[in-house]
């Protein structure tokens, strides 16, 4: 099977047969190979294929050489998930699940290792293909957080918002920011939070503009609002009514009253979802 690939990024080898390319982590390769995930088989006996609209829930932990890594089958997403049942037109959408998120650590962006990524061509021009990570032990999603006994404290939703804004001072537009695409972990310490899914990011040569930074902002109070309108019983003062635009501004004083007035010019769109309860 012949796939075009980019360059390989450095540390990782490729294995070839006749039902999967595999790109993995150089260290790795013997563990993943002795797990059987050099072939579509040992994918699907693991993880089998996409959950539409899942997020962490359509993935796995397994053990590879004495580390959890997560493993997960790669989807489209949106309206049109469902009836590509997991395809892909061709493999350059899946390939920046390998390449995105190494550039983004290259830059200091808060986000899983990836350490390996396989796929699998059929019928011809279309994919399938699978993603491991390393395992960011004792870390739940914001939407699982805010949905569960322990809802995250002021000061947990402010640390998440120093890595996102981490990664527009460093010139990642994430381009699908979500609660279920950020991650704290409390234990084990030291509390830390983390970005997911870079796939559809955009590197920019510089610090992301202000009109980015107010677009990835809308799409999380969106998603906030959601998980709110749907869970009356949460204490919106515990940082619901201002999250996310006053602490990923925190310190720059500046920077908050520039984002004030984007918000302001985006408040009817908000407001429609508020209203209808959508993302």
């Amino acid at each position: 099977m012949m796939i075009d690939a980019p360059p390989i990024p450095e540390g990782f080898v490729v294995e070839r047969n006749q039902s999967v390319v595999l790109v993995v982590e150089r260290a790795l390769r013997h563990a993943v190979v002795q797990a059987g995930l050099d072939s579509v088989e040992g994918w699907m006996t693991r993880v089998g294929g996409p959950v539409i609209g899942a997020g962490r829930a359509a993935s796995t932990v397994i053990d590879l050489a004495g580390s959890p890594v997560r493993i997960k089958a790669l989807a489209r997403g949106g309206i049109v998930g469902p009836i590509w049942r997991g395809r892909f037109v061709g493999a350059r959408r899946i390939w920046s699940n390998l390449t995105t998120p190494l550039a983004a650590r290259r830059r200091g962006v808060a986000t899983p290792r990836p350490v390996a990524l396989a796929l699998a061509e059929g019928p011809p021009g279309l994919f399938r293909a699978w993603l491991a990570l390393a395992e960011i032990e004792g870390a739940v999603d914001l939407a699982r957080a805010w949905r569960s006994s322990r809802p995250p404290t002021r000061d947990e939703l402010e640390l998440i918002l120093a890595r996102v804004r981490e990664m527009h001072d460093r010139g990642v537009d994430h381009r699908d920011l979500n609660l279920g695409n950020l991650l704290l972990r409390r234990d084990p310490s030291p509390i830390d939070g983390f970005i997911l899914d870079l796939d559809r990011a955009r590197l920019h040569d510089g610090p992301l503009p202000l009109s980015s930074r107010a677009r990835a902002l809308t799409r999380l109070e969106r998603s906030a609002m959601k998980i709110g309108l749907g869970l009356p019983s949460i204490d919106w003062t515990n940082g619901l009514e201002d999250f996310p635009w006053h602490p990923y501004a925190a310190g720059d004083p500046d920077l908050g009253r520039k984002l004030v007035r984007a918000r302001r010019f985006r408040r009817i769109g908000i407001a429609i979802h508020r209203l209808g309860g959508l993302r």
